[in-house]
């Protein structure tokens, strides 16, 4: 079963008041108009917000993200952090999603969490919009 939410579990579990504004941004993340988001997404989403590390926030996503909890990224599981990080149309996505497959040099097409560290040194944008502006490693 996925893991998910309706807007009233929404504004419970960010604790706000069922508003016009808030269900906006639950209607930004309600990709299907279901009435139903991905709280993986959401969390992930608002992450980018916060004033953590990029190291742990890489480390954050590829844990969250590896749903079979293979030590490695499916390109389905990189897809949906890139959706759920860009918050673009699907073309976009996509088209970012090629750009960084480009790098992955296995043959299953999975990367390991050092993998995935070293594409998100190398290409910051793909994982972190340019608008979004993550803590510095130091």
């Amino acid at each position: 079963m996925e893991q998910g939410a309706d807007f009233d579990l929404f504004c419970n579990v960010l604790n706000i008041l069922p508003t016009g504004q808030y269900h906006k941004l639950f209607g930004l993340f309600d990709e299907t108009g279901e009435g139903y988001i991905d709280m993986k997404s959401v969390l992930l989403g608002l992450f980018n917000f916060v004033e953590v590390s990029r190291d742990d926030k890489v480390d954050l996503i590829f844990h969250l993200f590896d749903e079979d909890r293979s030590g490695f990224l499916s390109e389905d599981e990189i897809l949906e952090i890139l959706k759920a990080t860009h918050m673009q149309t699907e073309d976009a996505v996509t088209a970012k999603m090629s750009t960084l497959m480009k790098q992955v040099k296995n043959p299953d097409r999975t990367l390991t969490l050092e993998e995935f560290q070293t594409i998100v040194k190398k290409f910051p944008n793909i994982i972190f919009p340019p608008n979004v502006k993550p803590q510095s490693d130091n």
